[in-house]
């Protein structure tokens, strides 16, 4: 398959990523299996952060600490005591855990509020400046849109998840736009940002500047809120076990498409809660 760039689309599924999925060492510890720090649930979306946390660590990262919003901590530790969970009204509260991670996420129930922009624009300049891999979703591309962060330069290891809403506010054009030419709106992200691009939804493309894969596993039973954070999650979890940002993107989009493959032929495609497909990703890397 291609399209008019020349470009070739490899399909992709779950048997093309086994060999380079993590394994675990008899001998081997947490700090082992990566320090993974992620940035989400602003006001009113304290879901998402521990949707993603969670994600990540069932997933096999090695420690994981979420910042998020100070009313969220109670219930992140309650649903996931093996989770650091870190509460901070501003920036200047949170950024000393950055020094702490290896990988970085940003993005899952952010939106534009001082507390999200405060972050995004500390952990982007951070990120940049020690060439740390960070993965931006949801609410993070939102605002990479906007000023001042499009006179930002970007971290080199990014990895960016925007499903078609998200991608056309990017590329400033329209969702239809987008979906008419998947492919291009891909390797134009790609163009715009650098790094991975994920364009998410009904056959979903990644792209990293020298392939394009396509994966067309999975269904509707894969939109549903929340879906996008345990994708995400899931990534970020790789990304620490030490798989290189085009590595994570391929396999954590297999795994994660796969998983809703499994609860489709388990259950039907109604009725989904994000949250369960963390088990079946579980099961699929183990």
């Amino acid at each position: 398959m291609s399209n008019e760039t020349g470009s070739s689309v490899k399909p992709l599924s779950i048997h093309d990523v086994q060999s380079l999925l993590p394994t675990r060492k008899l001998d081997g510890h947490k700090a082992q299996h990566g320090k993974l720090l992620i940035v989400a649930g602003d006001e009113g979306y304290g879901g998402a952060g521990i949707l993603v946390s969670e994600a990540a660590i069932k997933t096999g990262a090695g420690l994981v600490k979420l910042l998020t919003r100070e009313a969220y901590i109670s219930a992140a530790l309650a649903r996931n005591p093996e989770v650091m969970v870190c509460g901070g009204e501003n920036a200047q509260n949170l950024e000393m855990h950055f020094p702490w991670a290896e990988v970085f996420l940003c993005g899952p129930g952010m939106f534009q509020n001082y507390w999200s922009e405060q972050l995004l624009y500390k952990l982007l300049i951070f990120t940049k400046k020690e060439n740390l891999p960070i993965l931006l979703d949801a609410g993070a591309l939102r605002l990479l849109s906007m000023e001042p962060f499009k006179q930002m330069s970007l971290p080199h290891n990014l990895i960016i998840t925007p499903h078609p809403g998200e991608a056309a506010n990017l590329l400033g054009i329209t969702p239809a736009a987008v979906q008419a030419d998947r492919l291009k709106a891909a390797q134009d992200l790609h163009m715009i940002f650098g790094g991975t691009v994920i364009l998410k939804g009904h056959g979903t493309i990644i792209f990293d500047g020298n392939t394009c894969h396509l994966c067309s596993v999975g269904g509707p039973e894969l939109a549903v809120a929340g879906s996008g954070d345990v994708l995400s999650g899931i990534i970020g979890s790789l990304l620490s076990q030490g798989l290189t940002p085009g590595e994570a993107a391929i396999s954590g989009v297999a795994i994660h498409s796969h998983a809703g493959k499994q609860f489709a032929q388990h259950t039907g495609t109604i009725g989904l809660a994000a949250s369960e497909l963390i088990s079946y990703a579980r099961n699929l890397l183990n």
